[in-house]
């Protein structure tokens, strides 16, 4: 199937997402070769709000993932940007990300929230593991699931930020559950309490965690939870107690060994004089 407009060719090559009254396809332009993001609203009712929304919101803004819209029989289309790259999902399912790499994905994540400065409701609908997209350079975007047609004006930044929270706790796991990092624990709890209002903010509070999670250690953190504090004190009393196990083994040892020669000394003199008097041998 094509969908054209003006000089514009859109192929579909895949229904991505469908509610009844919005659609998602993905679609290439044959002009160009490139892949887009085609939603297509039949209601008209939804089609009119969407249309308000995309004119108050977005028309006149820099936000370059929002390309055009129009309508073809009694149907409104909008076209988006589409990123092709393997998703954060895909890509933390298949690689050993290391710790300084998960925070790069963070900030350049952070960095294009910064630049392209989405209203909450694109933001929303584009903060998941499975949505956000990684290049093999770690170039980060993302793509969009908008069919949540219900949610254009009413979203604010709060719902935006606690799927960012999402993110963050996956890319995050291993660092969270350790509790080895406290500026990033104050962080995310910032972000899911609310505290974090702008985007601005958003990037500049994380430059330090960043800084944090990136700076060279001999080796990795001692856990601040109490259970691992407890574990790390109980493996040097360990320690100590093998070493005086070792000392008291080798002294009880060496005892024994000189036990076991006085022993034998003391019964062959014995013998000696049981056996033999004088000239005289005893039998």
């Amino acid at each position: 199937m094509v969908i054209q407009n003006v000089n514009k060719n859109y192929e579909v090559i895949r229904q991505l997402d469908s509610t009844g009254r919005m659609e998602e396809y993905l679609c290439l332009e044959q002009r160009t070769g490139k892949n887009y993001l085609l939603v297509k609203v039949s209601d008209s009712t939804v089609a009119k709000h969407f249309t308000l929304f995309l004119e108050e919101k977005i028309k006149g803004s820099q936000f370059p993932d929002y390309l055009e819209c129009f309508r073809q029989n009694k149907n409104f289309y909008a076209v988006f940007a589409y990123s092709p790259d393997p998703s954060l999902e895909e890509k933390l399912a298949r690689e050993n990300c290391g710790r300084k790499e998960r925070a790069e994905i963070a900030r350049r994540l952070l960095e294009q929230i910064l630049l392209r400065d989405p209203h909450p409701y694109f933001l929303k609908c584009a903060l998941r593991a499975d949505l956000v997209t990684v290049s093999g350079s770690m170039e980060v975007s993302w793509n969009y699931q908008l069919t949540n047609e219900r949610s254009f004006v009413s979203c604010p930044l709060e719902l935006a930020l606690e799927q960012l929270y999402q993110i963050f706790a996956i890319l995050f796991r291993a660092e969270i559950a350790r509790k080895s990092y406290p500026l990033l624990d104050s962080y995310l709890r910032d972000l899911a309490g609310g505290k974090i209002s702008a985007y601005l903010e958003l990037y500049e509070r994380f430059m330090p965690v960043y800084r944090d999670l990136c700076a060279e250690e001999q080796e990795e953190r001692t856990p601040q939870t109490f259970l691992f504090r407890l574990w790390e004190r109980v493996k040097i009393w360990l320690g100590v107690l093998k070493k005086v196990l070792m000392v008291v083994l080798l002294a009880a040892a060496v005892l024994y060994v000189v036990h076991c020669f006085l022993d034998t000394s003391g019964s062959r003199v014995a013998q000696q004089t049981i056996r033999q008097i004088g000239d005289v041998e005893i039998r």
